[in-house]
């Protein structure tokens, strides 16, 4: 079993304004090809980079940038159609990230003066401590979800797990709940999607 890292940037400029200021930089250096999308609704930016000389083919590294969820860091995720049913172990996803970004990093902190880097959680540090209350609210919903589709009950459960967690304010981000689904019996695929939900379902309570 396999759980993603929360790999992070905390830029020296609003977050938006770090990815707009990188697309200069890799644009500039031959091994880099990128492009930049904007969602207006979800305020979130996203820049797609391929990496020529670094990683596996068909690898996109994805710098994101969501203001309802972040506005201190953006985040970085890479993506491959191959690791759909075979993902990559911990600490190859981690190296792999740290090569393809390397370069454009450290070109980026020559041109501004900064000395910004890669923050990546450990696997000790990716399992959240959660109150007895909200612990049995996660289980309740485990126990009984059906976990390659969620049903009616099921999502109701998952809800109250969410405005549970907000209301007592629970720090947890979508990696640390992809780390309790899987350990729950989910798979990677679905979890992934599911720790989606909980992202935006915690930015919506938050913006009431």
């Amino acid at each position: 079993m396999q759980q993603y890292p929360p790999i992070k940037i905390k830029p020296n400029a609003s977050p938006h304004v770090f990815i707009e200021r990188l697309v200069e930089v890799a644009t500039e250096l031959e091994q880099y090809s990128c492009e930049i999308e904007e969602d207006p609704d979800n305020e979130s930016l996203i820049l797609f980079l391929k990496c020529k000389t670094i990683g596996p083919e068909n690898l996109t590294i994805r710098v994101i940038s969501a203001k309802r969820t972040d506005v201190k860091h953006v985040h970085i995720r890479l993506n491959r159609p191959e690791w759909k049913n075979d993902m990559p172990e911990y600490p190859e996803y981690t190296s792999l990230c740290k090569e393809t970004m390397e370069d454009l990093l450290k070109d980026y902190n020559r041109r501004h003066k900064t000395r910004l880097r890669l923050n990546v959680k450990s696997l000790e540090k990716l399992e959240p401590q959660l109150t007895p209350k909200i612990q049995q609210a996660f289980d309740d919903f485990s126990n009984h979800a059906h976990k390659d589709l969620l049903g009616g009950r099921d999502w109701e459960r998952y809800y109250r797990f969410i405005r549970l967690a907000h209301a007592f304010n629970v720090r947890m981000d979508e990696e640390q709940l992809f780390f309790l689904l899987t350990n729950a019996g989910f798979s990677k695929q679905y979890s992934r999607e599911i720790s989606d939900v909980y992202t935006h379902g915690r930015a919506l309570l938050a913006n009431k």
